[in-house]
């Protein structure tokens, strides 16, 4: 198996690292919070360590912006209901 550099983590690692859940990790690379790094020969994505302890302390930082996305979100679907 391929190991990959020390400054690189998979996502399983990446979500240890981050005390959050595997999907919270995927969550994060689709909304385009944590960019990956590459990938290993088998797939897997993987994502610098210090990009993971990024997106860690701006969640820690600002837990009023989940509020703020769904108040967003709830507007925007009010909006797309009325027309």
């Amino acid at each position: 198996m391929v190991s990959p550099p020390e400054d690189l983590v998979t996502g399983g690692e990446a979500a240890a690292l981050a005390r959050v859940t595997a999907d919270t990790i995927r969550r994060w690379r689709r909304e385009g919070r944590l960019e990956p790094a590459g990938r290993l020969p088998g797939g897997r994505w993987l994502y610098r360590r210090g990009d993971v302890l990024r997106v860690i302390g701006a969640e820690r930082e600002a837990p009023e912006v989940g509020i703020v996305r769904a108040q967003l979100r709830a507007f925007l679907a009010r909006r797309n209901v009325a027309g």
